[in-house]
């Protein structure tokens, strides 16, 4: 039960840090797309961070570990681009842009659980 709620204490901290740099960026750059890639940038440094060795007990070589993330994390991108850029085409998520945020996070809080555990534990 460790795990989960150190997984959930990591993963708030770095959603605050995702959220301010989102919607900070935003004020200056209209891109939605490139506003997420910033912040989930800066969301995914903090998140790993913390998860390494305090959330997840590696069980492979640092070098497999950083691959696997590697891998995962460039999907990662790739789905959270591919959120926010769908559902900023909905006229609802378009001019809520909270709403489009809080969507693309609990998808990515997913993604992120299942490919963080794969990349230290499994």
């Amino acid at each position: 039960m460790k795990t989960p709620v150190r997984f959930l204490t990591a993963s708030v901290i770095a959603t605050g840090i995702d959220y301010a740099v989102f919607f900070t960026s935003h004020w200056v750059i209209e891109s939605v797309v490139v506003c997420q890639i910033l912040a989930q940038a800066s969301g995914f440094a903090t998140n790993l961070a913390l998860q390494r060795g305090w959330v997840f007990e590696p069980n492979r070589s640092g070098r497999a570990t950083l691959l696997r993330l590697a891998a995962s994390i460039a999907l990662g991108f790739g789905v959270g681009a591919a959120s926010v850029h769908v559902l900023s085409q909905v006229a609802f998520f378009s001019s809520n842009k909270l709403f489009m945020k809080v969507a693309t996070t609990l998808l990515l809080s997913l993604y992120n659980y299942l490919t963080r555990r794969w990349s230290f534990e499994q």
